[in-house]
């Protein structure tokens, strides 16, 4: 969890979440990741999308989207290592369309 990439996924993962769960995530996450975590605007920011953070991971990072795809997915495991399984699917299930579908 320490690239660039990934902790822009952290960031956008809080940033989607109400401020109360938000809240409740950065609690859970390494103290080192906090401090940067506490500065972002309260959510729920509710453009943000799986399928935003993924062009922006292969726009901004310069990734493939198999990379991209990859490396959404080894988010999703360190989040669920983090968190209890209520609260991952609680942020998991956050980040899902209208339509009910999610990339990762």
């Amino acid at each position: 969890m320490e690239t660039a990439a990934s902790q822009f996924v952290l960031s956008c993962v809080i940033r989607r979440l109400h401020y109360r769960d938000a809240a409740r995530l950065i609690e859970r996450v390494p103290p080192h990741l906090r401090e940067q975590l506490l500065d972002l605007p309260a959510g729920p920011d509710l453009s943000i999308t799986v399928f935003g953070i993924l062009d922006a991971l292969i726009h901004r990072y310069g990734l493939t989207e198999p990379q991209a795809q990859s490396l959404l997915l080894r988010f999703w495991g360190t989040l669920e290592s983090w968190t209890e399984p209520e609260m991952y699917d609680e942020v998991r299930s956050t980040l899902y369309n209208e339509r009910g579908r999610v990339a990762a």
